[in-house]
């Protein structure tokens, strides 16, 4: 039997908004150096490509490299190969080495081995040419521009390399990303515990009634007296408690602060059979996901073949899955501080773009109408809030088709 595996086709480019920065080498005196937002540098040119206005670079002769960003993917099982977009005119070149944010490596004629030395460095033929046996893990690729005449601008734009991933459900992986992040909220709660002076015994802080899982105690302190706040050592989880460090100097009403883990939970239904324990956000898929075309195809070209060959990625399908998000807690209070977490969560433009670190695939978390306050469902009674999220995700086409580059043309009868 053969394991299912996905193809996918990854863009490491230099996009500003994504590039991080370059390493600028030295050779004899000439330094280049590379603005952070060009998205193309051009070596011993006057021209920056770039979004904005930057300065002129003068004509230079030497060395520079510069490196794409690190792509990594857990479900990563095999290499379909790479695509280096470059240009190096007459005077010029353009090298290789890869990278997986430990070890450079370079192709040594045989295998591909750590790069340890100035000399180690891959032609874009090498690379392309023997990337499939590329061990597998985060890659990168790091660029050498050389130049001997300061007239002539070597040019790397990027590359695209092809993948097969461990087969992951697209849309278990998004809504798993999406709880994934939610349960790392730490939304605020207070709890009040009547106390007698000189109490020292650990005290419950949920008390039978509450269900936090504490994570943190931010503040303790007596209601008579806010202005001091009183030191201790807690105990978290579910059966979380709180113990002073000394007797309490008084009777009264002890506030303490802190932290929990949000529950969260996935349902298929906006009412449930059974509320889970409290406070907790449902998100409860709404209806049938829409489906649509998703972004283009992308064409990796095998340009070492013979004669060349191209694989085709097919594009996915965009799906739009709309999610009813419930947040129910004993307390108000408690419905407001996550709704208050949930939309911080989303930010000032109520959406969220989140990347799986299993396969590397991205998706998106836009709010369609903000949590309110509402008494629908099994819960009446209970405080809720509702609201309406979109989660976009791209599901994966069938498998990627192999084809020639150059077409094949057949001489017919009375043709020289």
């Amino acid at each position: 039997m053969t394991r299912r595996l996905d193809a996918i086709a990854v863009d490491l480019d230099l996009d500003p908004d994504t590039f991080a920065g370059v390493v600028p080498t030295t050779s004899g005196s000439a330094r280049w150096t590379l603005a952070p937002v060009t998205t193309t540098w051009e070596a011993g040119d006057r021209r920056v490509r770039a979004r904005g206005d930057l300065p002129s670079p003068s004509p230079t002769t030497g060395t520079h490299t510069i490196r794409t960003p690190v792509w990594t993917a857990a479900a990563l099982r095999a290499w379909d190969g790479v695509e280096l977009w470059d240009d190096a005119p007459t005077g010029s070149s353009v090298t290789y080495r890869t990278w997986d944010g430990t070890t450079a490596r370079w192709w040594n004629g045989a295998a591909w081995a750590a790069a340890t030395l100035e000399a180690h460095w891959s032609t874009r033929a090498d690379v392309e040419a023997h990337f499939a046996t590329h061990p597998t893990g985060p890659i990168a690729f790091t660029a050498k521009l050389a130049a001997t005449d300061p007239d002539a601008s070597p040019v790397f734009l990027g590359a695209r390399v092809g993948a097969r991933l461990r087969h992951v459900s697209a849309e278990r992986e998004a809504l798993g990303l999406v709880v994934a992040a939610l349960r790392a909220l730490r939304p605020f709660a207070a709890v009040e515990v009547p106390v007698s002076a000189g109490a020292t015994a650990a005290i419950a802080l949920n008390g039978g009634e509450w269900g936090y899982d504490w994570t943190a105690v931010d503040a303790a302190f007596l209601l008579s007296a806010e202005g001091t706040e009183i030191a201790g050592a807690v105990v978290t989880g579910t059966d979380a408690t709180w113990t002073p460090s000394a007797p309490l100097a008084a009777s009264g009403a002890l506030r303490i602060e802190g932290r929990y883990a949000l529950r969260v939970e996935v349902r298929r239904h906006r009412d449930l059979a059974e509320l889970p324990a409290a406070p907790v956000v449902v998100l409860a898929i709404e209806g049938v996901p829409s489906v649509s075309a998703g972004e283009a195809g992308r064409l990796l070209r095998r340009r070492w073949a013979s004669p060349p060959t191209a694989i085709d990625y097919p594009a996915g399908d965009l799906i739009a899955a709309a999610v009813d998000v419930r947040v129910h807690a004993e307390l108000a209070d408690d419905v407001r501080e996550i709704a208050h977490a949930l939309r911080a969560w989303l930010g000032v433009t109520g959406y969220r773009r989140l990347v799986s670190a299993d396969t590397g695939r991205a998706i998106a978390v836009r709010e369609l109408a903000p949590i309110r306050s509402g008494a629908e469902g099994i819960t009446a009674g209970m405080p809720q809030g509702v609201g309406t999220w979109e989660i976009r995700y791209v599901r994966p086409a069938a498998e990627p088709a192999e084809s020639n580059l150059v077409a094949t043309v057949t001489a017919t009868a009375g043709e020289a």
